[in-house]
């Protein structure tokens, strides 16, 4: 049996599977997500934003503190 895959469906997964991992140079990370249309988005970011983040005191506004998220769903 042989399965065939299209060349979107095979970047896709690979894509899949890299999704925060650092690129190899160490300076950019894979990212990916879903807009608020339903369509899977794909970029590079700063391997350390999150360290420039916390330094800065800028809050990342996808992330949702776990109480806040508790006291929603009660």
């Amino acid at each position: 049996m042989v399965t065939r895959t299209s060349d979107t469906g095979l970047l896709d997964h690979l894509l899949k599977h890299i999704d925060g991992k650092v690129a190899p140079g160490g300076t950019e990370r894979f990212c990916r997500c879903f807009n608020t249309n339903g369509i899977m988005e794909y970029w590079l970011e700063s391997a350390n934003l999150d360290e420039i983040c916390q330094e800065t005191g800028v809050q990342d506004p996808y992330i949702v503190e776990l109480k806040l998220l508790k006291t929603k769903m009660a």
